[in-house]
């Protein structure tokens, strides 16, 4: 129902702007792609743990039957990404591990514009945003 579906929207977008502005102010602090740069480590275990919250987080939402199965390709794309950030996270101690977790978040991230772009297109579609 496009109630179901403007609350949801509305919720989503609550909690997905709060995880954007943590994780701008997380990636002003250091270097993101460079393991030996300080407080990259630092960096990369900040944001596994944003993602990891917001992931869990997603999960409390109720969400409208007809978008859940791209809704959990969502959720658990943010579980990757922070299952990948700490992965990073071990840039000094092992570098080639960092830049395949760097190459593998940049892989989730498109996936994830791809799906979030997707829902849009629905909730545009039915006059919710």
């Amino acid at each position: 129902s496009t109630t179901r579906l403007l609350s949801f929207a509305n919720n989503f977008l609550l909690k997905s702007n709060s995880v954007s502005n943590d994780v701008k102010i997380i990636s002003n602090i250091g270097n993101l792609t460079d393991p030996s740069a300080p407080n990259f480590d630092a960096s990369m275990m900040a944001l596994s743990q944003t993602y990891e919250n917001f992931a869990k987080d997603l999960l409390t939402l109720s969400v409208p039957q007809e978008i859940e199965k791209s809704y959990l390709f969502l959720v658990n794309s943010y579980a990757r990404l922070a299952s990948e950030y700490a992965t990073a996270s071990s840039g000094v101690n092992d570098p080639l591990s960092s830049v395949v977790a760097i190459s593998n978040i940049k892989n989730t991230e498109a996936d994830l514009q791809t799906t979030a772009t997707a829902l849009g297109n629905y909730l545009r579609a039915h006059n919710i945003i």
